[in-house]
């Protein structure tokens, strides 16, 4: 059981289909978060099509917490 304190746990994702799809509403309707867009760029690099994949994690486990 030694190797479970060098184990690092990763946070539960909270967000279900149903975030994913308000996200992807809210994206359709021209509306985004600049922050959390902005945290997607840099999670991203230099790929135009991660950012987006990053965004929508990111805002989904938002809209999940409120």
């Amino acid at each position: 059981m030694k190797f479970l304190k060098n184990l690092k746990v990763k946070k539960l994702v909270q967000a279900t289909r149903l975030h994913f799809g308000a996200v992807i509403k809210e994206l359709k309707e021209g509306k985004k978060d600049n922050e959390l867009w902005n945290q997607a760029e840099k999670l991203a690099g230099r790929n135009e099509s991660l950012v987006v994949a990053k965004y929508l994690h990111l805002r989904a486990e938002s809209i999940a917490k409120q």
